[in-house]
């Protein structure tokens, strides 16, 4: 595992209440994750942070190694259609 001072200045994915925030990792304190994308920065409190990775890294893989981090299996999925 990587340790976060290293992925500072780096594209991450930050993973915050189950939402992917792209971004450039700017700071990290013991309250807030401090992302700039491209068209805004994103603060979010460190609190609700549940992974930081490289964006070049995938956060789940299959049995074959392929990325499978945005697929239903991996972040769960929940029906919303009525019936």
């Amino acid at each position: 595992m990587e340790d976060i001072q290293n992925l500072i200045g780096k594209e991450v994915i930050a993973v915050a209440n189950g939402v992917q925030y792209a971004g450039v990792l700017v700071e990290v304190s013991e309250n807030e994750v401090f992302l700039q994308t491209p068209l805004q920065w994103v603060v979010l409190p460190a609190s609700s942070v549940n992974a930081i990775r490289a964006k070049d890294v995938p956060l789940a893989t299959n049995e074959d190694g392929e990325d499978r981090s945005n697929t239903r299996e991996s972040i769960g999925s929940i029906d919303l259609e009525k019936d």
